[in-house]
């Protein structure tokens, strides 16, 4: 969830750090499939 927050505060202060938003963008993209593998694995 925080994350999210994270990408939220970078779209607001956009001219600050574009960089900087798309890193967070991608480990929050990069953490929420990895726990929808562990999710998976734990399952079977």
């Amino acid at each position: 969830m925080m994350g999210d927050e994270r990408i939220h505060k970078g779209v607001k202060g956009r001219s600050k750090g574009r960089k900087i938003d798309r890193k967070v963008m991608y480990f929050t993209y990069i953490k929420h499939i990895t726990d929808n593998q562990l999710l998976e694995h734990g399952a079977s």
